[in-house]
């Protein structure tokens, strides 16, 4: 079944391109996925690849992704519409893992990994983030970088 793009004159994508594609990511990060762990990422990255809104650089092995819905700052302004998602050093990884809170934790987890424009996400800003753009960037964080899906 072939699934097709905004655009007539691009490849059309199907599903097991979209597969490979997830494939190909995990062999660039050297991360194991069993069957269900592919199933699980495809479950949760199929529409951002299919709407290019989720591209890997493979230079510097950063995802960028295009959120759903922008966060703004306060006066209502959109302050950032895409996330650089990013392995972190071991620095920013025992911070977030001293944490006892669950959502303290995914805050310092998303601070550690996420970027833009190559600085710091302020942890203001990651509350902002809404659930499903949240869900991506986690399937990203624990499928790719932490490699437990």
């Amino acid at each position: 079944m072939a699934i097709f793009t905004k655009d007539d004159d691009k490849k059309k994508m199907t599903v097991d391109d979209i597969k490979a594609k997830i494939s190909e990511w995990s062999e660039v990060f050297e991360v194991f996925q069993d069957e269900d762990d592919l199933k699980s990422l495809h479950r949760i990255l199929h529409y951002p690849i299919l709407k290019e809104k989720l591209v890997l650089s493979e230079i510097d092995k950063s995802f960028t992704y295009i959120l759903k819905e922008p966060i703004k700052a306060n006066d209502n302004t959109v302050k950032y519409s895409s996330i650089n998602i990013k392995d972190c050093d071991m620095e920013k990884k025992r911070t977030f893992n001293k944490l006892e809170d669950v959502t303290d934790k995914g805050a310092a987890m998303f601070q550690a990994y996420c970027n833009t424009d190559g600085e710091d996400l302020p942890i203001g800003f990651i509350s902002r983030i809404n659930s499903g753009d949240q869900l991506v960037i986690n399937s990203i964080i624990t499928g790719f970088f932490i490699g437990a899906i």
